[in-house]
């Protein structure tokens, strides 16, 4: 029986620990606003009729794939944070073993597989949205399943392969309609990739009309199946204004990646987001023209195909977000809509990385960079480690703590009370209160805008809007993360 080699020992070891860290968060975090929104209003929906129902689509909060997988869940072990947040957390274990897939067909290399490793899932940002219920995680393991597939088209040239990837893809968008953009710069990267012609020190190209028809049948009727089972969903949505959220500008989508995935680590103070954003643009810029230079130089060369694959991927992904922008007037991607760059420019670092270490670099100076690309994105990761809260819903980490206190604090002869709460806490204690199966108080009400309304016995709010309420109430107890509940006088 052979031994495990090293190399197989540390990427199981990484992958584990990985998983077990959206895992365990995925049981312990508190439901966020978002996630406590999607059951709230779809818990009981039959899935099926969204496709035509424009009262399944009163916000772009129902991620269809995701809300139908976590009514499965609920249903086979109960309502509890992790059976919500179950789909997403074998999302993450497809991400996880569809990346080193990818990985270890370009290279065995111990320390150039580690640094893939690390550049392609030691992002804190986008490792949250494998422990929530959410259909951002779902998504965008399904498009690490799509590359992979769309990888293995270009090493054995096999169609299924790619037909996997497509289809992969059309489930990335039922998860989440914003894969749509993954889809067709999927099918863009993959004609420009078909009409080049590789001859013996030459690079050519060629449109082949059978090649074409066969090649583009398939994504042409995945699309059409999209768009007959999408049309209304998607017309229902634009009538509520919900995709006119977004950056203004192209740059500012990846300014926005870069901050999230900071997750407000300030290396460098106020200077840090634009240094990183700076620093991020010039390795990408190389990136991209590495691809093109290393293809050039030797096309023969399946990881070079892959690296070009990639690339163009990435470029038409940019370049379908500003045909919407200006055909259709949308707004480009930004924050957890632009999800998909982050593997995406993962990918083109470990490519780069593996070109230069096996083109340029020799011994030493090889594990050297490789190193570097290891064990700086493990340092950022090990400063964002939390078990408390996720990055863009942080202001819920202690709502569960809040209700449970609550329900506890009340004796028997004082309920039910009544409680308040600003907007933003109200759909997770909601959540709360009809899971845990409250009696002692009653469900906060929904009140829209900044103004607090004074008249419940409690209520719950952050600390920087207690003044509001000074001389009516007074402090009952603080929580972490700045948030404060308060009791009438």
């Amino acid at each position: 029986m052979r031994r495990p080699t090293p190399l197989f020992m540390a990427t199981m070891f990484l992958l584990a620990a990985l998983l077990a860290y959206t895992a365990y968060r995925a049981c312990a975090l508190s439901m966020t606003h978002d996630e406590s929104v999607s059951f709230l209003w779809f818990q009981n929906i039959d899935v099926l009729s969204c496709f035509f129902e424009k009262s399944c689509w009163p916000t772009a909060n129902n991620h269809l794939l995701n809300t139908w997988a976590w009514q499965q869940s609920m249903r086979l072990f109960g309502i509890s944070e992790w059976a919500l947040r179950l789909p997403n957390v074998l999302a993450h274990l497809i991400y996880l073993l569809c990346s080193l897939g990818i990985i270890l067909a370009v290279t065995r290399r111990f320390w150039i597989a580690l640094a893939g490793i690390a550049l392609l899932n030691f992002n804190p940002y986008l490792l949250d949205f494998f422990s929530l219920a959410r259909g951002y995680g779902l998504s965008v393991g399904l498009c690490m399943g799509s590359l992979y597939a769309f990888m293995a088209f270009f090493r054995h040239g096999r169609w299924p392969a790619l037909l996997a990837s497509y289809l992969l893809a059309a489930l990335a968008v039922l998860a989440n309609f914003v894969a749509f953009n993954f889809l067709a710069s999927l099918w863009g990267a993959m004609f420009i990739m078909s009409l080049i012609q590789e001859k013996t020190g030459t690079i050519s190209f060629r449109f082949r009309w059978r090649q074409q028809l066969r090649m583009n049948a398939i994504p042409l009727v995945i699309g059409l199946v999209l768009a007959l089972l999408l049309y209304r969903p998607i017309r229902y949505l634009q009538e509520a204004k919900e995709f006119h959220y977004g950056a203004e500008r192209l740059w500012m989508t990846f300014r926005s990646i870069v901050q999230s995935s900071l997750y407000d680590n300030r290396y460098f103070a106020a200077d840090t987001l634009w240094i990183f954003f700076l620093f991020y643009g010039i390795l990408i810029s190389l990136a991209l023209a590495g691809a093109f230079w290393f293809y050039y130089r030797k096309p023969e060369e399946a990881w070079r195909k892959q690296y070009l694959a990639t690339a163009l991927l990435f470029l038409t992904s940019c370049i379908v977000m500003a045909a919407q922008h200006y055909l259709l007037g949308s707004n480009y991607l930004e924050g957890r809509k632009a999800l998909h760059f982050i593997p995406l420019s993962g990918l083109l670092f470990f490519f780069m990385l593996y070109g230069v270490c096996s083109a340029h670099l020799n011994g030493w100076a090889a594990k050297l960079g490789a190193g570097l690309c290891l064990l700086l994105p493990a340092y950022h990761l090990g400063r964002s480690f939390n078990l408390s809260h996720c990055y863009e819903w942080r202001f819920d980490q202690s709502t569960r703590d809040m209700v449970e206190y609550l329900d506890a604090q009340i004796t028997p002869g004082q309920a039910p009370a009544t409680m308040g709460a600003y907007w933003m806490f109200q759909p997770t204690a909601t959540f709360y209160h009809q899971v845990l199966g409250i009696r002692s108080f009653a469900a906060p009400p929904f009140v829209g805008g900044d103004t607090l309304n004074p008249g419940p016995d409690f209520f719950y709010l952050f600390e920087s809007q207690a003044p509001q309420l000074e001389g009516r109430y007074t402090v009952l107890k603080r929580f972490s993360g700045g948030m404060v509940l308060m009791r009438r006088k």
